[in-house]
């Protein structure tokens, strides 16, 4: 199990800094963050409809979450 705790351990420290950087500088037309604080591998998104384009106005919102696919 040592080898998926540190898989872990490097997922939760990208996730961070992306956290750290989408905090930092949000990118047009969207945004991110964790569902809660207890939890960095579930995400709430918002992607907001470009103007001139038929999703203006329009707020898209999805839910990110793992897929675990095991080691070979």
């Amino acid at each position: 199990m040592a080898a998926s705790e540190g898989t872990q351990s490097s997922a939760v420290l990208r996730l961070m800094s992306d956290l750290r950087s989408i905090s930092r500088e949000p990118p047009d037309g969207a945004s991110a963050k964790p569902v809660n604080d207890d939890n960095l591998f579930i995400w709430q998104a918002s992607i907001f409809g470009p103007p001139e384009t038929p999703w203006e106005g329009g707020i898209f919102q999805l839910t990110c979450h793992p897929h675990v696919i095991g080691y070979r």
